[in-house]
């Protein structure tokens, strides 16, 4: 009798042990899960956002010297899509993409010299779209030679684009970058590695004068605001903010040259136009 109660008594020590257990158990995985996986998450995406930063600096770097030296050598240029899951607890992975946009991007330029006279100049850019879940959002994105930071509906200029002045208050000098792919070679999904091959495809160049206004359609205008105006209010430039006015919408800037100022009455424009075959591996990169 005093032994079977003993058994009974032993069993019952053993459930409450194996429910605590339990318990302790589903309490750890809770806890892990709702506190420390998406605190490691966050900084795995925010390290990850870090890695594409640096890779479409080098894209750029890549691809403005392909412009500049004209020569038809292809580059290669890889981006991390992604982030692969924490170990052990196989969650926390991230996933990005990677589109070449065509023709998303015009640039007009009007000159005084005839008032029917106007260039326009249609580009395609580079985008990266992070699927960040904890970390703040984030797009990355290679515009006409700027590189531009995007979160939420703000966005930060990180790389200015080949825009300078050539001749003291006269002459400026404007690289324009026209990426252009070919079907099923424009998009890459996935959390790998992705390569971006870029080539020089055609050069032409133009020599417009007394430019009056040039107008960039682009869903980015605050960068370009920093673009434009960060040259011309440089005190090398020759250009004083009387020169000239820059205007904006949601989906436009405008740079417009003063009749009166220090400056001649409407500036010569270099404009170099760079067609860069540019394809991604397609598919899903793993």
């Amino acid at each position: 009798m005093i032994l079977r109660r003993r058994m009974d008594e032993d069993a019952v020590v053993g459930i409450v042990v194996t429910v605590l257990l339990i318990g302790l158990a589903v309490s750890v995985t809770v806890m892990v899960n709702t506190v420390y996986v998406p605190q490691w998450t966050e900084e795995q995406e925010a390290s990850h956002m870090d890695q594409v930063s640096n890779q479409f600096v080098s894209f750029k770097q890549n691809v403005d010297l392909q412009a500049m030296l004209e020569q038809q050598t292809a580059l290669s240029s890889w981006f991390t899509l992604g982030s692969k899951e924490i170990p052990i607890l196989g969650s926390g992975r991230t996933f990005g993409r990677l589109t070449i946009l065509e023709d998303n991007y015009n640039i007009t330029i009007k000159s005084d010299n005839d008032e029917s006279e106007i260039f326009n100049f249609v580009t395609g850019s580079l985008k990266f779209e992070a699927g960040n879940s904890y970390f703040v959002p984030q797009n990355y994105i290679y515009e006409n030679g700027a590189l531009i930071l995007q979160q939420h509906d703000s966005n930060i200029l990180i790389g200015k684009p080949t825009f300078f002045v050539t001749t003291y208050g006269q002459n400026i000098s404007f690289t324009i970058i026209d990426l252009n792919s070919s079907i099923g070679k424009r998009t890459a999904s996935g959390y790998g590695n992705a390569a971006v091959q870029t080539q020089v495809d055609d050069v032409k160049e133009y020599e417009i004068s007394l430019v009056k206004n040039m107008t960039i359609h682009t869903e980015y205008p605050y960068s370009w605001i920093i673009a434009l105006n960060s040259t011309l209010k440089q005190l090398d430039s020759g250009f004083s903010p009387d020169d000239y006015d820059i205007t904006s919408t949601s989906q436009s800037v405008t740079l417009r040259f003063n009749e009166n100022g220090n400056s001649p009455k409407y500036p010569t424009m270099n404009v170099k136009k760079v067609k860069i075959f540019t394809q991604i591996a397609p598919g899903w990169i793993e």
